[in-house]
This record gives structure tokens, C-alpha cells and sequence, in this order.
């Protein structure tokens, strides 16, 4: 979803950016715009998001009750409405919640990814909309090289660590090039940009 959002926002913004008549600065119209689609999705995920698996809709009789189990075990008791300092001592001590908890903090910071390879085609001598138009593929090599490891990952289950090292051969490949590459080698500076941006994110 990253890669998609990341190329749906760049061509976004290359669009609004070529637009000479609009009546406001055009970073207004980008706010506007992306705060619409929040508002909307928002309305929408409150709209159709079930509460529990009673009130879920898209579920059959039986699907719920498959499902309602399914949770009781996970959550062991249902749902908790009291804090517990016993379990945040037990979470802030568990070494995989510090895991996920970086996790979380590195995959969602999208600035400076993307500020990354726009100073990278920027230095080259593009233009600002030019830098824009040239990051978009960038999502797209994540989505190809996403969808490749999970396809590797379907194949060879057993092998996912393997499967890990290998993802991460094509960032640094790209780490390379950017630290090998003249400046006068415009686009392999580019596409080694749009690598470094997948293993980033």
C-alpha cells in the first residue's frame, strides 16, 4: 500500500503542480484534497466497520460464531477495559513488543524517504516538478520487489530468513551506484534512488 500511495501522491502532486489556473497556492489544493480522501475514508471505515463479530455484516451465521471463538481464545477473557500496569512491566520487558515497536516507527517515516530520492534527481538538475514525476516509479519497485518476496516466500516456506537476505541484495546495490555513479549518469542515479527508497522503507 506504501508504494501505491507513494506513486498515487506523487503524480498528485506533479498534477496539481503543471496547473497554472488554479486560484490558490497549489500546495493548498494538495491539503484539500488529501483531506478529503481522509475524511471520506474515515466516514467510510465508521460506516461499514463492524464493532465485534456479531454486528459483521459480510459474515454468515456460522463464520461468526467460528470467529467469536477465535477471539475469545486469542484475548484469553474478551475485551479488557481496565489498565494493567502488571502487563505494560511485562510488554516494556518483552524484547518482540520493542520489535514491533520500531517496526511501526521505521515503516511510517515516509518524509524522509521520499525527501531522499528527491534530493537525489534534484541534484541532477531537474526541476521541482520534474523531481516529482521521476520519484513516483519508486513505489512502483517496492510493490515489484514486495509482491517477489512474498512470492519467494510462498515457494521456499521454510526459507523466509534466506528470502529476507536476498530482498535486501537490490538496496544495496543501489547504495552502490549512488556512491560509484558520476553525476553525468542521470537515470542509473535515479534507479539506484528508487532502490535505496525500497530498503528504506
Amino acid at each position: 500500500m506504501n508504494g501505491l500511495a507513494q506513486i498515487a501522491g506523487c503524480l498528485l502532486m506533479y498534477g496539481i503542480g503543471r496547473n497554472t489556473s488554479l486560484s490558490i497556492a497549489p500546495w493548498r489544493v494538495l491539503f484539500i484534497i488529501c483531506g478529503a480522501i481522509t475524511v471520506l475514508a474515515g466516514v467510510g471505515f465508521f460506516i461499514l466497520m463492524p464493532n465485534g463479530p456479531k454486528d459483521a455484516w459480510f459474515l454468515n451465521a456460522r463464520e461468526r460464531e467460528v470467529l467469536s471463538l477465535r477471539m475469545a481464545e486469542d484475548r484469553e477473557g474478551g475485551d479488557k477495559t481496565s489498565f494493567s500496569m502488571v502487563q505494560l512491566k511485562e510488554t516494556l520487558r518483552d524484547p518482540k513488543a520493542w520489535v514491533v515497536f520500531w517496526f511501526g516507527i521505521l515503516l511510517t517515516m515516509q518524509s524522509p524517504v521520499l525527501t531522499f530520492a528527491s534530493l537525489v534527481i534534484k541534484s541532477i538538475g531537474y526541476t521541482k516538478l520534474e523531481t516529482l514525476l521521476y520519484t513516483a516509479p519508486s513505489g512502483a519497485v517496492q510493490i515489484c520487489l514486495l509482491w517477489i518476496g512474498a512470492g519467494l516466500v510462498y515457494i521456499f516456506p521454510h526459507q523466509r530468513s534466506l528470502v529476507l537476505l536476498a530482498l535486501i541484495i537490490p538496496p544495496l546495490i543501489g547504495n552502490v551506484f549512488l556512491m560509484k555513479l558520476d553525476i553525468g549518469a542521470r537515470w542509473g542515479l535515479i534507479v539506484a534512488s528508487w532502490l535505496v527508497c525500497y530498503f528504506l522503507i
